[in-house]
Order: C-alpha cells, then structure tokens, then sequence
C-alpha cells in the first residue's frame, strides 16, 4: 500500500508584501492540492520563530524533526 504526504518547507513572502494574508493563501492552496494528490496528510518544517504563524494555518506541533547535513 502506498501512502502519500506532503511536505511544506521554506515558504518565504518578501518582507514588503507581508500583512496581505499571501502567507496564510499560499498555504491553504498548498494543503488542497496535497489534499487532491491524495496526500493523508501535510507536515512542515519551520523556524520557531514561525510556529504562532503556522498553527493560525491550523497547524500543530507533532514530533521532533532532526537533520544532519553534508
């Protein structure tokens, strides 16, 4: 059985054009095309300094994410 997630990470608006809802509208388009591939569910990474942004997109903190990288 394969099952598929969507995975958010690095969504960046220019500081400029911040305030207009882009930001909270990217994010929603981006959960219903994972939600139309089918996807069960969509995790993302993030700064904590962005968490309070994610969870008003109706996020949650779930598990601890690690990377190492080369």
């Amino acid at each position: 059985m394969r099952v598929q997630v969507g995975h958010i990470e690095d969504i960046v608006v220019k500081s400029t054009c911040r305030g207009k809802n882009l930001g909270r509208m990217i994010i929603a388009e981006l959960k219903k095309i994972a939600s139309d591939a089918g996807c069960y569910k969509v995790i993302l990474d993030c700064d904590e300094k962005n968490v309070e942004f994610y969870e008003k997109c109706g996020y949650e903190r779930k598990a601890v994410q690690m990377a190492t990288y080369f």
